[in-house]
């Protein structure tokens, strides 16, 4: 059943030529709320890169999902219903 609800979010923003290489910065983006709240804040990517952004990608991967599920499990353990209390993602970012 949880392998049937479970999706897939892919988002990139390209600037320029599709990056190819390895990306320069990747770090998990937590989210609360069904991903409404972003813990600290949002994302500035322009903070990660010393010149201009080539490409930002935005996920929600297996691991985010395992998580996301791990939350809401715990929250059943608990009798709390957490379900979409916790939604990361994974960013990545390319530099120019």
């Amino acid at each position: 059943m949880v392998l049937l609800m479970m999706g897939c979010l892919k988002i990139t923003y390209t600037t320029g030529v599709p990056e190819v290489r390895p990306e320069d910065h990747l770090e998990w983006h937590s989210r609360f709320a069904y991903g409404t709240v972003e813990v600290p804040g949002p994302f500035e990517a322009d903070a990660v890169c010393e010149d201009e952004i080539s490409q930002v990608h935005t996920e929600i991967s297996f691991t985010n999902h395992l998580a996301t599920q791990g939350a809401a499990a715990l929250g059943q353990e608990l009798g709390v219903d957490t379900s979409g209390a916790y939604t990361p993602s994974t960013i990545l970012v390319w530099c120019e």
